[in-house]
């Protein structure tokens, strides 16, 4: 339960490579509703080797899209407000976990689709989809 009182606090996502650099993605608190985009296989956020992954914050029914090369893809959605993952590889999330699957190393995760499975430093793209405010779960 949030009161309007409690200061609330942006969402984020961070990608990471094994040299320490990374890209992040800010879900802001006002993000009800929107897409949120994050390239990091190409573009202008390159990363040599996307790694890992962490997830802070992040709203409840909002889906978390990620797509790497090799054409695999995992698509959570947020149960819980907020929701997080604790920081490790991409690879070992999508190889590891099956549909309906809530992940165990974050809280309020839960795999509702997957495609393939995912080589090491393979992740491309991570999209969000914010629900609109009062969306269902």
């Amino acid at each position: 339960m949030t009161h309007s009182a409690t200061p609330q606090q942006s969402g984020s996502i961070i990608i990471s490579n094994p040299d320490g650099k990374f890209a992040s993605l800010n879900i802001p608190t006002d993000g009800w509703g929107r897409t949120y985009t994050l390239t990091v296989g190409s573009g202008g956020n390159k990363l040599d080797k996307p790694r890992k992954i962490q997830m802070d914050d992040l709203p409840s029914a909002a889906t978390v899209v990620l797509t790497g090369k090799g054409g695999w893809s995992m698509t959570l959605k947020t149960t819980h407000q907020p929701a997080k993952l604790n920081n490790y590889d991409v690879h070992y999330f999508v190889n590891s976990y099956a549909k309906e699957d809530f992940i165990k190393e974050g809280l309020g995760l839960e795999v509702i689709d997957k495609q393939g499975s995912a080589q090491a430093d393979s992740l491309d793209v991570v999209t969000v989809n914010v629900s609109p405010r009062g969306g269902t779960r």
